[in-house]
């Protein structure tokens, strides 16, 4: 499976929309700005599922006695809790806005929507000053706060597996107790018990919510002693879940001496 980092762009950048008048450019120096400062920050950043979307703004105030245009340019870097800032490809993004020759001050606010849950978002701003002959006389770098997307996935995990005799000495009961231990509800799923190397006919669990737990009971043959169970929930990869790491859980076969000395 492809680890986190590198999903990051091709995640976010099928959901995120670059929206009309994303950039817009100002005269004047920018408000609450020092003589000689530059600014990107973090203007807006809104979480509702249904409008989730951030709002970033650079400003440049233009150098004493200078003609020529300032430059600024927007790059977007998104992670999750456990993966590094990784560069985001979306429209508007990544590319040099010009102010006019001369002007006092250049503004220039970017906004993208649909971001995704469980990730954080960042503008790294860049800044440079150009003479109308082409020449660069400064630049400056700004990364402004992010906008975090609050979690609302599923993430299924297993929990208590037991391995106990049964009524008859060639079938063996597995146990295991299935929980939800994300932030949203997982739909219906399949939890399967492979037994000597043998996937069992899968249970179907859920709907369930955030924090909420299943048991899961098999009635299976006898594993034979040294042999790995395994129990796997969302066999079938049904649900997007925060995390896919966590869907098995394995324990070890005791001898058949051990299963019958728990009856």
């Amino acid at each position: 499976m492809p680890n986190a980092r590198t999903l990051i762009p091709a995640l976010v950048a099928a959901a995120l929309i670059a929206l009309p008048g994303a950039a817009t450019a100002a005269t004047g120096t920018p408000k609450g700005a020092k003589k000689g400062a530059v600014q990107g920050s973090l203007s807006g950043c809104k979480t509702a599922a249904a409008a989730r979307g951030a709002v970033f703004k650079g400003s440049m105030p233009n150098i004493a006695g200078f003609t020529g245009r300032m430059e600024m340019r927007f790059d977007l870097y998104a992670r999750t809790r456990t993966t590094d800032w990784a560069p985001v490809d979306v429209d508007g993004f990544g590319e040099w806005d010009l102010s006019d020759s001369g002007v006092s001050g250049f503004i220039i606010k970017k906004r993208v929507g649909g971001l995704l849950g469980g990730y954080s978002y960042r503008s790294v701003v860049r800044f440079r000053w150009r003479t109308d002959g082409g020449r660069i006389v400064r630049t400056a770098k700004k990364v402004t706060p992010a906008c975090t997307q609050p979690d609302t996935t599923p993430d299924l995990a297993v929990f208590e597996p037991s391995i106990v005799a049964g009524v008859r000495d060639e079938v063996v009961v597995y146990r295991a107790v299935v929980k939800n231990v994300g932030s949203g509800t997982a739909a219906a799923f399949d939890v399967v018990l492979a037994v000597n190397g043998v996937a069992q006919p899968p249970q179907r669990v859920g709907p369930l919510a955030p924090g909420a737990t299943a048991p899961v009971t098999f009635q299976a043959p006898r594993c034979q002693a040294g042999t790995i169970v395994r129990f796997t929930v969302d066999a079938k990869a049904e649900i997007v879940e925060s995390t896919e790491t966590n869907n098995a859980l394995e324990r070890r076969c005791a001898p058949a001496s051990a299963a019958a000395a728990s009856r």
